[in-house]
């Protein structure tokens, strides 16, 4: 479990504990964006 304090609120994702961090925020993001992905147009 990986617990985040994002603007004061504290969220907990489901992760292992040696789960990289950047891997931790695109999950955090993605539960708070419905699944939505970060796009990149070339």
């Amino acid at each position: 479990m990986t617990t985040l304090t994002v603007n004061g609120t504290r969220h907990t994702l489901d992760t292992e504990p040696d789960t990289p961090l950047l891997w931790v925020l695109r999950l955090f993001y993605e539960s708070r964006n419905s699944g939505s992905s970060i796009r990149c147009n070339a």
